[in-house]
């Protein structure tokens, strides 16, 4: 969802903050953090307004 909302071209405000969603989402995954892989998730939703 956030790669995509990136992909969209956001508007310059956004962008830093999805980027950053991103990177931590992604490492919480990877140590197996699902619960603040999701708290990722849901900053970058709170950015698009969804």
């Amino acid at each position: 969802m956030i790669r995509d909302a990136l992909a969209a071209n956001p508007p310059e405000a956004a962008s830093p903050k999805l980027k950053k969603a991103l990177r931590v989402a992604e490492r919480e995954q990877k140590e197996a953090e699902f619960d603040e892989c999701l708290d990722a998730v849901a900053d970058a939703r709170k950015v698009l307004g969804r």
